[in-house]
């Protein structure tokens, strides 16, 4: 018990002290495990292959997720796929694949049934998402509330990952218990922070997908050179 409670304020400090280090760092996805702790991290990586045949249309699939982490699968799906319309011409996002998936009669955990979604639906790559210990952590005078998301897109004529990156993001309240008025403006304050954390959760997800969709090159630029090099 006292193990726990020391990592928990060992967490807080460190958590506190990231207020005053708010950039965003971009590394090679390779060296994202060895992160500043005070720094917000996004590791990427870009193929080659990604240029060579961009894709035009991508596909969001499922939350790869155990059961626990069922009730984050909508705010993610539909937020990447908010987010990632803004660098493809086509996406496809959970409420037209479940629909396509239905029609089409396929069992999309079933690779071989995914492509053929993917062929009906003429869309070229798969966009998969992983979170990384996502949920809130709770202290009388301090809360916080991160998700870490790894998101990877594949080809799908061969599985290539073309692209993929990593973050995590974070929201916290409340503060050290430097004394008794802290105590009770920080408990006050921590209370209050966990009775929103559907609304601080939603604002988390959003923060994480668009620092890592930021890392993504504009394919419809390169759409729009393709069709204006062949007039």
């Amino acid at each position: 018990m006292t193990k726990r409670l020391y990592s928990l304020g060992a967490l807080l400090i460190v958590t506190l002290l990231l207020g005053a280090c708010a950039g965003t760092r971009y590394v090679p996805y390779k060296e994202g495990e060895e992160q500043d702790v005070l720094s917000r991290t996004v590791a990427y990586e870009i193929d080659r292959e990604f240029y060579v045949n961009i894709p035009d249309c991508v596909l969001v699939m499922p939350l790869e997720a155990d059961g626990s982490q069922a009730p984050y699968a909508r705010l993610v799906e539909s937020e990447l796929s908010r987010q990632l319309k803004g660098k493809f011409n086509r996406v496809i996002g959970p409420v037209e694949r479940r629909m396509a998936s239905r029609a089409q009669a396929v069992d999309i955990s079933n690779p071989d049934d995914r492509r053929v979604l993917a062929k009906s639906l003429n869309c070229h790559a798969f966009v998969f998402t992983k979170l990384i210990d996502p949920g809130p952590t709770y202290l009388l005078v301090w809360s916080q509330v991160s998700v870490g998301m790894d998101v990877r897109l594949e080809r799908v004529t061969d599985g290539r990952v073309l692209w993929r990156a990593r973050t995590e993001a974070s929201r916290s309240k409340g503060g050290l218990p430097l004394s008794p008025f802290s105590i009770l403006a920080n408990g006050f304050s921590s209370v209050r922070f966990a009775a929103d954390e559907a609304d601080v959760t939603a604002s988390v997800i959003s923060d994480a997908v668009r620092r890592i969709v930021r890392t993504l090159p504009d394919a419809r630029v390169f759409e729009t050179a393709r069709q204006q090099n062949r007039r």
